[in-house]
This record gives C-alpha cells, sequence and structure tokens, in this order.
C-alpha cells in the first residue's frame, strides 16, 4: 500500500515538473544513455571527414528505451475506430468539435471534407479542413445542423479554464447540449470522454459516469458503445443500457468511453 501511495506521488510530482519543463522519466533515461551515446560517437567520429563530417549538436537520449512508434493508447485507438465508423457510413457533411487535429482530424481529411470548431485559432492550410472559431460553451452558440458530428477527448475540459475558456462548473452541460443541437434528426454523434470514478481533475479534466453524460442527451439511441480500460485495452460490447454501461467502467480510474449515437426523431401527437 505504502509502495503504491509513493508511486502515485511520484506520477503526479512529475505532473507538476513537466509543466515547468522537466520531466523526472526523461531526465532518469537521459543520464542513463549518456554513456552509450559517447562511446558510439567517437566510434563513429573515427571515420568522419571533408564530405561527411560528424558533429554532436543534436542528441537523441531517449528513443532507446521507448517502444517501436510509441503512442497514445486511448487516442491512438479512439481516432482509428470512429474516423473507420464515418468511412463507412459517408455522410454528405461532417462537423467535428475540438478533437485532435494531429489524430481524428487528420485521418478524416485525407477522404472527405470536414469542418472543425475549436475556442483556439488554429491555420493548417487544408482544403479539406474548414476551421471555425467558437466557444462551444456559449449561451449564444449558433450552428446549422449536421447529419454527421464528432466530439472526441473534448467535453471533460468545458470550463475548466485549460484552454482559455471561461470557468464554470457546469458548462459542459451547455456545452454538450449545444453539441447535441447541431446533431440533425436521424444524425450520428460520435462521442468520447473520460469514464470512471466521477470527478474533477483540475485543471485537466473531468472524469465522468457515462450516464450523466448521456442523460442531456434527449432521444438519443447508442448504436454503440466501446470502451479502452485503465490498462489501455480496447473492448468492444453490444451493451446500450445506460446501467450496464455504468457498471463496467465504475471502478476505472481514468478510462474512455467511446459512443455512437442517433438522434431519433420523436413524433409529434
Amino acid at each position: 500500500m505504502i509502495k503504491l501511495e509513493r508511486i502515485s506521488l511520484l506520477v503526479v510530482l512529475n505532473r507538476w515538473l513537466i509543466q515547468f519543463g522537466i520531466d523526472i522519466r526523461r531526465t532518469y533515461f537521459a543520464f542513463r544513455a549518456l554513456p552509450s551515446l559517447f562511446k558510439e560517437y567517437f566510434i563513429l567520429k573515427k571515420y568522419s571527414d571533408a564530405d561527411w563530417p560528424v558533429e554532436l549538436s543534436y542528441p537523441c537520449l531517449n528513443d532507446r528505451f521507448d517502444f517501436a512508434g510509441t503512442i497514445d493508447k486511448q487516442y491512438f485507438h479512439q481516432d482509428i475506430y470512429v474516423a473507420n465508423q464515418i468511412f463507412s457510413r459517408d455522410p454528405f457533411s461532417h462537423i467535428d468539435i475540438g478533437s485532435r487535429i494531429d489524430g481524428f482530424i487528420a485521418h478524416l481529411a485525407v477522404f472527405r471534407k470536414i469542418k472543425i470548431i475549436d475556442i483556439r485559432p488554429v491555420d493548417l492550410g487544408l482544403t479539406n479542413v474548414e476551421f471555425i472559431q467558437a466557444d462551444i460553451c456559449s449561451e449564444n452558440f449558433k450552428m446549422n445542423n449536421a447529419v454527421s458530428v464528432s466530439c472526441l477527448h473534448t467535453i471533460e475540459h468545458f470550463g475548466l479554464g485549460r484552454y482559455g475558456d471561461p470557468i464554470g462548473f457546469k458548462l459542459w452541460e451547455v456545452g454538450i447540449s449545444n453539441i447535441w443541437n447541431i446533431v440533425d434528426d436521424s444524425g450520428i454523434l460520435y462521442l468520447s470522454f473520460p469514464v470512471g470514478k466521477q470527478r474533477i481533475v483540475f485543471n485537466a479534466h473531468r472524469i465522468f459516469k457515462p450516464s450523466t453524460v448521456l442523460n442531456n442527451l434527449k432521444n438519443s439511441k447508442i448504436l454503440s458503445f466501446v470502451y479502452i480500460d485503465d490498462e489501455g485495452k480496447f473492448n468492444e460490447t453490444l451493451l446500450t443500457n445506460y446501467s450496464d454501461i455504468d457498471n463496467v467502467v465504475a471502478n476505472f480510474d481514468y478510462g474512455l468511453g467511446i459512443f455512437v449515437l442517433q438522434k431519433s426523431i420523436v413524433d409529434s401527437i
């Protein structure tokens, strides 16, 4: 128990230090790599000449200790899964709110046009991507509907000020309502957010009990639910019941739920 507490405190300490440009893990492996670096440099230096000078100006000290092609397990699986879903459905229009540009948006831009909304500016210069700078959590937010909308790993940040956005304890509810309003009747929303023991980890993110979010999406139908557990494993399910979904992720520390939701048409009486 004491060992686990020490590890947890070390992780938290490293998170704080990273914000000031200090990474304990990278520093440790950098020092560990130094003997090999100098040994290999002087081996290669013996063969240098006027055509191929060897200089020691760009040290890479951590790569030898990483896995080949290191990935973020949540974003990697999420971006591929949702991009494949959209590719299969091939909607005539698609809008994204706040998803990762160098992952999910890059995947989509390969095969379709897309509008993206974010509170921070970006200059992509891509013909397939139209950027709109806006605050999705604004009470005055308005936008034309779309048959296909995505918002991945985003709503957990609403109202925490991390990205220069306004602070608001329940601003995420305004944001998710505005997102749901963009979805056309019978349209699809691809939505993901951290799941597990519900709390705010200030000022990084929220972690949700799934039904907390889903209860804000009136007339929604779950077409599919997949999740990534605390170990980073991607899990497919057949679950569509809120309580069953809550139970599956109840003990997660920081999992990820990925939902494909359809807005049902309610017939007026």
